[in-house]
């Protein structure tokens, strides 16, 4: 017991490096400053994965919306 993954210590080596705190909290800082910035972020990726889903785009619908329900239930 405690001991660590490989992955887990590469994480830690990482935002260790690049602000000393998890990627998730860093994230969520700079959304707070910028709102805006990740709004058109988001919405750019959302139409170039809508432009290159073509025809299946329903599918990646469901596979966003299946994501979104099982993110909130492990929040």
């Amino acid at each position: 017991m405690g001991e660590e993954s490989f992955l887990g210590k590469l994480y830690k080596m990482v935002w260790s490096r690049v602000g000393g705190k998890p990627f998730t909290e860093v994230t969520r800082e700079e959304q707070t400053k910028a709102p805006l910035l990740f709004m058109l972020i988001f919405a750019g990726l959302g139409i170039l994965l809508f432009r290159f889903a073509g025809r299946n785009w329903w599918k990646v619908l469901l596979v966003f919306a299946f994501g979104v329900v099982v993110g909130h239930i492990f929040w």
